[in-house]
């Protein structure tokens, strides 16, 4: 799911560090820090692994949305008719 999109349905800040290759996200409390390519990220500092790394396809940064919603408490339903997902807060 590409980062920016999950970002700001969340009302989330989104940061990057093109040195260090790193997209990062914040809201309130939680700070979510993934590196492109890697299977570590930084939530609140502590590292945890992650399945499916964040990498980048044609110009967007896609990161596994599970991961996300499970980190800052968001419900994924998915519309099989629609192919959309939503996201509840």
């Amino acid at each position: 799911m590409p980062f920016r999109a999950i970002a700001e349905t969340l009302g989330a800040q989104v940061g990057w560090n093109n040195a260090l290759r790193q997209v990062a996200m914040k809201k309130d409390d939680q700070e979510v820090v993934l590196t492109l390519d890697s299977d570590t990220v930084l939530v609140n500092g502590n590292a945890a692994t992650i399945d499916v790394p964040a990498t980048v396809v044609e110009g967007r940064t896609l990161v596994p949305l599970r991961f996300i919603s499970e980190t800052f408490g968001v419900k994924i339903d998915w519309q099989p008719d629609w192919k959309m997902v939503t996201l509840t807060q």
